[in-house]
């Protein structure tokens, strides 16, 4: 990471007065801020259980993950997520992941065969 000194106005011979060394940004790490946050490829859901496709990308190419997670209203009414499950979830979590993999063999087909 290169970290570049601001310039303050109080910078004599090399040294600079504000002891709290304030840095700005190379233009690599500013354009690594500016990208979008992901989004997940496609979501489904069965009751509060959902499975979210998600688009990895890197050096080596672009491979798929899904995040199992359950929904529910904490006791101030907010929405909260877990990756804990009840045991009646268990039929909703097998259902979604289920569709996620079937989505996911499915587009792997469709890339395969230049459709």
């Amino acid at each position: 990471m290169s970290l570049q000194p601001l310039d303050t106005g109080h910078a004599r011979r090399g040294f600079i007065r504000n002891p709290a060394y304030r840095y700005k940004q190379s233009r690599e790490e500013e354009k690594i801020e500016s990208v979008k946050p992901m989004e997940p490829e496609r979501r489904f859901r069965a009751g509060g259980v959902s499975a979210t496709v998600w688009m990895n990308s890197t050096e080596k190419g672009v491979f798929p993950s899904i995040q199992l997670s359950r929904s529910y209203l904490d006791k101030q009414n907010n929405w909260k997520d877990t990756n804990s499950f009840k045991v009646g979830d268990i039929p909703k979590a097998v259902l979604v992941l289920g569709e996620a993999y079937r989505y996911l063999s499915l587009k792997d087909k469709e890339n395969a065969s230049g459709v």
